[in-house]
């Protein structure tokens, strides 16, 4: 069985852990949205594994919460 995740659906899961206070939540997640709130063209180029490009970004983001 296929379980299909949503942007909205991978938003929700992603609030909910961010709110659990033993956790450290980095939102990865925003820097790589378009306009529409899905995943921004230029970080994929099969609108689902992320490229290069897209991983750099993350580690930035990473680095600088550190």
């Amino acid at each position: 069985t296929v379980k299909v995740r949503t942007n909205a659906v991978i938003d929700s899961i992603n609030q909910e852990i961010s709110m659990i206070p033993s956790v450290e939540f980095i939102d990865v997640n925003t820097c790589l949205k378009d306009a529409q709130g899905g995943l921004a063209d230029s970080y994929t180029l099969d609108g689902l594994h992320l490229n290069f490009q897209a991983y750099a970004i993350m580690a930035q983001v990473i680095k600088d919460y550190l």
